[in-house]
């Protein structure tokens, strides 16, 4: 892969994590619970697993 592509790909998912990173401020801000967890994946490649992250925003009771 070239070094162009690698650094779209890294400045997405940083855009992404930053993005995430915002709405759980705001949610925990406004009384919410945020709960990330990972979850086993069956998606690969090669042997390479790609990673899932389940995110959970609830207000508690």
């Amino acid at each position: 892969m070239d070094e162009e592509t690698i650094k779209r790909l890294s400045d997405a998912v940083h855009e992404a994590a930053s993005a995430l990173n915002r709405a759980m401020a705001y949610a925990v801000q406004s009384g919410l619970r945020v709960d990330i967890e990972p979850e086993p994946s069956h998606l690969s490649v090669g042997h390479n697993p790609i990673p899932i992250l389940r995110v959970h925003v609830y207000q508690e009771r």
